[in-house]
């Protein structure tokens, strides 16, 4: 009989013995994995974080607004008269005193008028006089002389119009200050009205503030205020309140209010920009956080506190003011909690946390 009647060939058992061996092994490769203990989850990497315990503390309230420094007197001064400027007697930056001259112009016109006006009052004088003399005998009525009495006295109006007029080509300093601006030149002619200088009194100077309506109660007059200018280096100054608005401002719903600083220094000048303080109470048990550790996220304010198991927990806080590198919550935290100073920006809720205290 051949190979193949006599059964399967000696290839085809070795492969079936193969196949057997490698389901057996797979099998058994199953089982052990099946027996075989879950790996260990990796371990939680703890975010480094600096905390402080939130302790309330009283502080002084303060309201810090911009203020603009403000000449006490800005006057303008211009032709009373029209001519030609003969003499113009300061310039740009001089220091003048009340009553000063700062500009003549041409009066001859005027002075010609009043030397007219002292002929006619002498003469209408002596008429006056003369015709008195003559009542008395009857020779002159009553009439011609309220007549020449009248001339009298229009002849003094005259004169006193001529006067005025030559006073009025005289331009004087109304007050102690400084020449801010000069607008007339020697010899130049001037126009009725046309602005000549400008006059500024610098002592006192004023300082102009807008204060917000819930703020305006504690304002009064005669009280001191503190204010400091961040462009010179005159440390803290203080102004006397003289002025304060009756009425708010229909667009900002502010008032204005007015400091006199009667010695300030020559470096603090009008235009400039001052933080004025104005002191709103104390408060006895504020929560007051570094403004760094408050994170703002959509629009809201959140900060993070160390929770249970040293997790980190999100609080949503309401800030009432700022002042300077700190902010005072109106809500959100409580004493005890320790807030995270550090390290907060980018942590999320439940993040495993590695705490230090905040030096």
């Amino acid at each position: 009989m051949s190979e193949r009647k006599q059964g399967l060939s000696v290839p085809t058992v070795v492969l079936w013995a193969v196949l057997a061996c490698l389901a057996t092994g797979i099998v058994a490769l199953a089982v052990w994995k099946k027996r075989q203990p879950p790996p260990a989850p990796p371990a939680e990497r703890a975010v480094a974080v600096k905390v402080a315990t939130v302790v309330p503390r009283s502080f002084a309230d303060v309201r810090v607004l911009p203020g603009r420094v403000a000449a006490d007197q800005d006057i303008t001064l211009s032709a009373e008269k029209p001519g030609r400027a003969v003499e113009v007697a300061a310039d740009k930056g001089d220091a003048v005193s009340d009553g000063q001259v700062l500009v003549r112009l041409d009066a001859r016109l005027w002075e010609a008028a009043r030397d007219r006006a002292r002929v006619e009052r002498a003469d209408a004088e002596r008429e006056r006089d003369r015709l008195d003399r003559l009542k008395a005998t009857g020779a002159v009525s009553q009439s011609d002389l309220d007549a020449a009495t009248s001339r009298c006295a229009m002849a003094e109006v005259m004169l006193r119009e001529a006067e005025v007029n030559m006073d009025q080509c005289v331009v004087r300093s109304p007050v102690d200050g400084l020449v801010e601006e000069r607008w007339v030149e020697p010899g130049e002619r001037v126009g009725e009205g046309q602005p000549l200088m400008r006059v500024v009194v610098v002592k006192p100077l004023t300082i102009e503030v807008d204060v917000p309506e819930r703020d305006i109660g504690g304002v009064v007059t005669g009280g001191a205020v503190p204010f400091s200018a961040a462009g010179v280096a005159v440390g803290t100054l203080t102004g006397v309140v003289s002025f304060v608005a009756s009425q708010a401002h229909p667009a900002s719903n502010t008032f204005r209010v007015e400091l006199t600083v009667r010695d300030a220094p020559a470096v603090l000048r009008p235009g400039m920009i001052v933080d004025v303080r104005l002191p709103r109470g104390e408060s006895a048990s504020a929560i007051v956080v570094p403004l760094h550790a408050v994170v703002p996220r959509k629009g809201d304010h959140m900060v993070f506190v160390v929770g249970e198991g040293d997790r980190a927990v999100s609080r949503l806080v309401r800030i009432g003011r700022i002042i300077g590198s700190s902010a005072v919550l109106d809500s959100g935290l409580a004493p005890g909690d320790r807030l995270v100073v550090e390290g907060q920006r980018m942590l999320q809720d439940g993040a495993l946390l590695q705490v230090a205290a905040a030096e």
